[in-house]
């Protein structure tokens, strides 16, 4: 039971950390075009 509880916050953390990096590369890139 812990080991499932363990993965399952481990997957729930990757999912929010690429969520993250995801809009911070999108917010990024938008200010890269309204740089140029």
């Amino acid at each position: 039971m812990r080991y499932y509880l363990m993965m399952k916050v481990k997957s729930f953390g990757e999912q929010l950390w690429l969520g993250l990096t995801y809009s911070k590369l999108s917010c990024f890139s938008h200010d890269l075009v309204l740089a140029t």
